[in-house]
């Protein structure tokens, strides 16, 4: 029990006196039509939790787990039939222990990590409805995942065949990933690749002030050179994880650093400065690229993440939080504790004497 609640309203149509039987069903993370949704019973009018006799019903369901969607029906059984009203749309109920509390957000506050801006977007794996990691669901329409910018982004669109898969930490992280479904025993298949690609469309270039930074969390099983991860932000900014480096691109300038991390799970931030564009590994700062202080960075209205996996491995993504203005250094330490923790990662503090 999480002290959390869902609260499920109707308007009742029950003839009071009448042989009438209602109920609630529920199902939680996918919708009543999935084929592996499992739809449970969780009260009904005999318990006295249910009001017949007023004209809306309003019930409570305290049962609720952080980190998971809900959505309910009522079913009415008479001496007539049975008639079931339209599900509810899905209500998520956050993680206040583990998630991130900002302002207009969904938490708007946790127990552990809050900050005090508004992120440009907020985009959560965690968050997708209705997909089922242990049947392999192919994603092509991932917009539920956008937790944040509804006025930025307009869609979030997957070229390819990606699936919700998840990996296990102490908070079950799950990530949007490159994965296969052809079968490993045919004599003749030799390699497995798959190529996934997010489509990122805003609704306009946003041009970014010095101090706008971007934190992307990614998960990879690398085996081979040929396994890649490409973030492509704009037309002037590319970074590209393989198996041992981190590519750094940007209009001015191109560098490759040395991976050093041994966790599966990495957090990346990019900070975009007067002088150059800085690049950070799970609260390290690995370099940057110099570049003209006349240069403006600019996220393009359309941009991408492409995955690359291969033989059996997968590599995938997992969050991405975006400010296209500048973020005191508490704000970006928060952040990056935050999503160190989530995802089982050493934390090592950002501090001021660090940017």
């Amino acid at each position: 029990m999480s002290g959390q609640s869902v609260t499920v309203n109707w308007l009742n149509n029950c003839v009071v006196g009448h042989d009438n039987h209602v109920y609630i069903q529920r199902v939680s993370n996918l919708g009543f039509f999935h084929p592996q949704a499992g739809v449970v019973k969780i009260d009904d009018d005999q318990t006295k939790h249910i009001d017949l006799t007023s004209p809306t019903c309003v019930y409570h369901d305290r049962d609720v787990s952080p980190g998971s969607y809900y959505s309910y029906r009522v079913i009415v059984n008479t001496p007539h039939g049975k008639a079931s009203s339209t599900p509810t749309s899905p209500v998520y109920v956050p993680d206040l222990q583990n998630d991130i509390g900002y302002v207009n957000g969904d938490p708007a506050s946790t127990f552990n990590y809050n900050i005090a801006s508004e992120p440009t977007f907020h985009i959560d794996a965690s968050r997708l409805y209705n997909t089922c990691a242990e049947t392999n669901d192919i994603i092509k329409d991932a917009r539920t995942m956008l937790r944040h910018g509804e006025d930025t982004i307009d869609s979030i669109d997957v070229i390819g065949d990606p699936v919700y898969d998840s990996r296990t930490t102490k908070n079950g992280r799950r990530y949007i990933c490159a994965k296969t479904n052809i079968p490993y025993n045919q004599a003749n298949i030799t390699k497995d690749i798959t190529n996934t690609r997010l489509n990122l469309s805003l609704s306009k270039d946003i041009t970014c002030d010095a101090g706008a930074v971007v934190f992307v969390s990614l998960y990879t099983e690398y085996t081979s050179s040929d396994q890649q991860i490409t973030f492509k932000p704009s037309a002037d900014v590319t970074i590209i994880w393989s198996h041992d480096t981190v590519v750094l691109k940007t209009k001015d300038g191109r560098k490759s650093f040395r991976r050093s991390y041994t966790s599966p799970w990495v957090v990346y931030t990019l900070v975009y400065t007067e002088t150059g564009t800085q690049l950070w590994e799970n609260g390290t700062r690995v370099g940057r690229v110099q570049h003209d202080s006349k240069n403006q960075f600019k996220w393009s209205k359309q941009s991408s993440i492409d995955l690359l996996g291969q033989n059996k491995s997968n590599c995938g993504f997992s969050e991405m939080i975006f400010f296209d203005e500048p973020q005191h250094v508490s704000t970006i330490d928060t952040i990056n504790h935050y999503m160190c923790a989530k995802y089982d990662i050493d934390y090592t503090p950002i501090r001021p004497k660090d940017m």
